[in-house]
């Protein structure tokens, strides 16, 4: 589908931009063009899958998973009312054989295929979409996800995204963080004893948390910052 350029042609320079060109036609993806006054082409959109955008062709599924949920877990973890593109939420792919059938980018989906991927929960649709509803659940019963909510940019690692995130009325407070690499990266959170994981089962020290590539870990802090 569609990856507006228009947006960032002010934030992102000529070279950024084009590197997101060269990396959605490397990844499968095409590009569409507007003509100028002057007669001159520009790009505004990306035709890719945002998940496809985000991984080569010969990555498995498993990283390529790993991938889009790391980036739609920063969307879900900033402030305000999230949005959730429904083919990243569905863990939709490029579709060429549409665009040779069809000749336009825009992927139809039949609802009895999606449902029987995501009946199959070692689909990557089901994969995808199982995890994305994880962290929305979590984050609707988190009062340090209230969309007016207090937070603070942490900088904790240059491969990890964290942001820390606090109720209005100060009664819990949430570390997330995403591991953007393809490393693995122990981070230096502060604290003492364990810690819950609100995404997970696996128990974390309050001190330190080791992040797999590409994982997500949204760690309550409740207690080491006076809540209840």
């Amino acid at each position: 589908d569609g990856v507006g350029l228009r947006a960032v042609e002010t934030i992102l320079s000529d070279g950024a931009r084009q590197a997101l060109i060269d990396t959605a036609e490397r990844h499968g993806g095409f590009v569409s063009y507007r003509a100028g006054g002057d007669g001159a082409r520009s790009p505004y959109e990306l035709n890719c899958s945002y998940g496809d955008l985000l991984s080569p062709p010969s990555d498995p599924d498993d990283v390529r998973a790993a991938r889009l949920l790391a980036s739609q877990a920063i969307v879900l973890a900033m402030p305000g009312v999230p949005a959730i593109y429904v083919h990243s939420l569905l863990g939709s792919r490029n579709d060429h054989r549409r665009v040779a059938e069809r000749g336009h980018n825009r992927a139809q989906l039949a609802a009895t295929s999606v449902e029987a991927a995501l009946a199959d929960k070692a689909s990557y649709r089901a994969r995808v979409f199982d995890a994305i509803a994880a962290m929305l659940r979590a984050r609707r019963h988190c009062p340090a996800f209230h969309p007016h909510g207090p937070f603070q940019i942490v900088d904790l690692d240059p491969r990890v995204f964290a942001v820390r995130r606090h109720a209005p009325d100060g009664g819990q407070t949430v570390l997330a963080l995403i591991n953007v690499s393809p490393e693995k990266v122990t981070v230096a959170t502060g604290g003492d004893g364990p810690a819950r994981d609100l995404l997970g089962s696996t128990p974390h020290e309050r001190s330190a948390v080791e992040l797999r590539p590409y994982s997500v870990v949204w760690l309550d802090q409740t207690d080491t910052h006076g809540g209840s």
